[in-house]
């Protein structure tokens, strides 16, 4: 990579950095795939044939395919007959405290918030501190933890549409 121009980022080892008066490509090598972020798609293209010449790749295509499927599992397992939409995602007047009585289906929240923090972590940082915030009630949520977390999963479904960070991947 380094004698094709890129610099390794100093923060992740494994993720390689090029700019050109055109644009810039971001990779960011996995095990055995590679994430391709690129502001030019002539770029793009010209990594993937210096790629490909050296390594046999499969071409997964754009990711968003990927991505949009996971917020679409998450919505059709946890929220199956609700199609509201909000574009927000937290009602800022709503109190999140701990819950003093009984626990309102507490292993599916934790099953929901683990959910959430996997899309927050990979590819959602802006439900970053909506989900951190819900996820100190796991041990006994309450019917108000819920309401913000269904208000989530609304505005996953209004944003899904929306989004517009759409790399490509690569497989070896």
């Amino acid at each position: 990579m380094m004698t094709n121009g890129f610099k390794i980022n100093e923060c992740g080892k494994c993720v390689y950095v090029k700019t050109a008066n055109i644009g810039y490509i971001i990779l960011c090598l996995y095990v055995d795939d590679i994430l391709i972020v690129g502001s030019n798609n002539k770029m793009v293209k010209c990594t993937k044939n210096m790629l490909n010449s050296r390594f046999d790749l499969k071409d997964m295509g754009l990711v968003d395919v990927i991505l949009l499927h996971y917020v679409d599992k998450i919505l059709g397992k946890f929220s199956k007959d609700d199609f509201d939409i909000a574009k927000t995602q937290m009602n800022t007047s709503q109190h999140l405290s701990k819950n003093k009585g009984e626990s309102v289906d507490q292993v599916e929240y934790v099953k929901l918030i683990g959910s959430l923090m996997y899309l927050m972590s990979c590819t959602r940082s802006n439900i970053t501190f909506t989900v951190s915030s819900l996820s100190r009630f796991t041990s006994n949520p309450r019917e108000n933890h819920w309401k913000t977390i269904v208000r989530v999963l609304r505005y996953l479904r209004y944003t899904r549409a929306t989004d517009c960070f759409i790399p490509e991947i690569l497989l070896f």
